[in-house]
């Protein structure tokens, strides 16, 4: 039956809005484009030394899985830290984040929750639909080292990386996130929705500069024997 007509998972998958990429594409010559023309920016940084006040700020103000996060003197990047492990810091007792802080004069080590500690708390402090737990406003201003719940090894791609490989390194190796790097430098994020149909076909027109050509349920590049006239205008003309 999935011969004759679209197939009834393939729909659902949409239906639902599940980011689910495809073995092949619809769009021609991706390895034409680079990642920086589908790439998301500005992109929502934490830095590994952040205050409790910003990072309930983030979570309120966005509702990304993934924060890449930045060495405080540099700026470089070095890791990603994911919202649910946020949450859990978040929700950890008022005493154990107040013992957390990076200012604080005591030389006391601060102290440590089992997982299912943790666990306990943030399913405690997550009845509601609003996720983000509630934080005391005296303790916004404490600063927590990040450090130990840093993903110090997640896939990067540099800007000028294929566009086509980075399509087939997200499906392969399934990945929700490729952070975008411009040497140490974070300059845009990837997600799985910026690679599906209709958004990566309309940044790759954007990209060729054909924004204003009639839109087309499958995607084509001019034949290889047209050349691009006038720069980035979107007109073609047949190669003299």
């Amino acid at each position: 039956a999935d011969f004759f007509v679209h197939p009834l998972y393939h729909a659902l998958l949409q239906v639902k809005c599940i980011p689910f990429l495809d073995v092949t594409t619809g769009v021609r010559k991706l390895s034409c484009f680079r990642a920086s023309d589908v790439m998301s920016v500005p992109v929502v940084t934490v830095h590994e030394h952040a205050t409790v006040g910003s990072l309930i700020q983030k979570l309120k103000d966005t509702r990304h899985n993934c924060f890449p996060v930045l060495k405080m003197e540099t700026e470089e990047f070095c890791g990603t830290i994911s919202r649910h492990g946020i949450e859990l810091i978040l929700s950890q007792p008022h005493s154990v984040l107040a013992a957390s802080d990076l200012n604080s004069k005591s030389n006391k080590r601060p102290p440590t929750l089992e997982w299912e500690q943790v666990m306990t708390m943030k399913e405690r402090k997550f009845l509601g639909r609003n996720r983000t737990p509630h934080v005391p406003q005296i303790l916004h201003g404490v600063v927590l080292d990040l450090s130990r719940w840093i993903h110090t090894s997640p896939y990067t791609v540099r800007e000028d990386f294929a566009l086509s490989e980075t399509y087939f390194l997200m499906r392969g190796l399934q990945l929700r996130h490729l952070i975008v790097l411009d040497g140490h430098h974070v300059v845009g994020i990837i997600t799985r929705k910026d690679l599906l149909g209709q958004n990566l076909e309309k940044c790759v027109r954007a990209a060729a500069g054909l924004s204003a050509v009639k839109s087309y349920s499958t995607f084509e590049m001019p034949p290889d024997d047209y050349v691009d006239v006038d720069g980035s205008s979107g007109r073609w003309g047949l190669m003299p």
